[in-house]
Order: C-alpha cells, then sequence, then structure tokens
C-alpha cells in the first residue's frame, strides 16, 4: 500500500520547536524519492521486467481560498465506491484503491508507467487551518476527486477596511 504524510504549514504559533536537522535532511530525502520516481518510474532493469509491480499515488493539489480549503486528487480508474475521505477539524485521510487495467491476470507484461500502476493508498494531510469536518463535500468527476473543506469561521479571512487619518 502506498502511505504519504504531508504536513502544510499552519499559520498560527505553536509554540517554539527545536529544529531537528536530521528530520529535515530525512523530510529533504523523501521529497527527492518522491521526485525521481515521478520523473523515471523505471530503470533498465525494472522496465522490461514483467514481475515488477508500481504502486498507485494520486497526484493531489491543494488551495485555500478565504472561505475554504479545495483539494484535487488525480484518481483515473478509480471507482467511486474504492474511495474514502475521512476529515477532522485539521486532517484530511483519502483511502482508495486503483483495480488493474487489465483483469486478465495471464497477460504479459512489456512496459509499466507510473499512471500503469495499481494498489491501494492511502494519504494523510494535516491541514494549515481548521476545517468544519461535519461541512465537508467531495465529488468525483473524469477522474478527479474534489475535495471542498469549509473553515470554521474563526479561520475565515476577512478583509476589514482601515480608517487612515
Amino acid at each position: 500500500m502506498a502511505r504519504r504524510e504531508v504536513t502544510l504549514a499552519r499559520r498560527e504559533h505553536e509554540g517554539i520547536r527545536r529544529w531537528d536537522p536530521f528530520a529535515e535532511m530525512e523530510r529533504l530525502h523523501r521529497e527527492m524519492d518522491r521526485l525521481f520516481d515521478r520523473l523515471f518510474p523505471w530503470s533498465p532493469i525494472t522496465r522490461w521486467s514483467t514481475d515488477t509491480e508500481l504502486g498507485f499515488e494520486p497526484a493531489v493539489d491543494i488551495y485555500e481560498t478565504g472561505d475554504e480549503l479545495v483539494v484535487f486528487a488525480t484518481l483515473p480508474g478509480v471507482d467511486m465506491k474504492d474511495i474514502q475521505v475521512e476529515a477532522t477539524a485539521d486532517t484530511l485521510i483519502l483511502r482508495g484503491e486503483r483495480k488493474p487495467l487489465l483483469a486478465d491476470e495471464n497477460a504479459t507484461v512489456h512496459f509499466r508507467s507510473a499512471w500503469g500502476g495499481h494498489g491501494t493508498f492511502e494519504a494523510r494531510y494535516d491541514l494549515p487551518v481548521e476545517i468544519d469536518p461535519n461541512k465537508v463535500k467531495a465529488t468525483l468527476r473524469n477522474g478527479i476527486l474534489e475535495v471542498r473543506l469549509p473553515k470554521v469561521e474563526s479561520a475565515r479571512t476577512k478583509a476589514v477596511k482601515v480608517q487612515v487619518e
């Protein structure tokens, strides 16, 4: 199962944290691995291998507007019944399964790319603002999962006109 955890920067003060250079290097190492996996999903050894299984991990974009967070996850070939979305006040979890595109298990594989992978996935996102989990809405259209996470009233961006004297 492909597992992924992402922490987005929080805006509110969370206290003084001690900087750990080793944790930062480990985070950078994971990001570089992810980047190279996306750029080079095969190597000369695995490119022509018929027994190499590539997992599936959706690409995810997270946007923030004044009233909500909007998440888009690319889930080509994933059925709505195979997707689970969970939300708490500060976390979003996406779980699911992408079934093999070709059901014939005896078929010979000559080439696999990152987009041809299948399997279960789970991704957890620590959100940068507090949201109302009871008002979260998710829709799946044309292989794109859209999740709308309304912010709690105290986290919404409000413009206040300031009198200039």
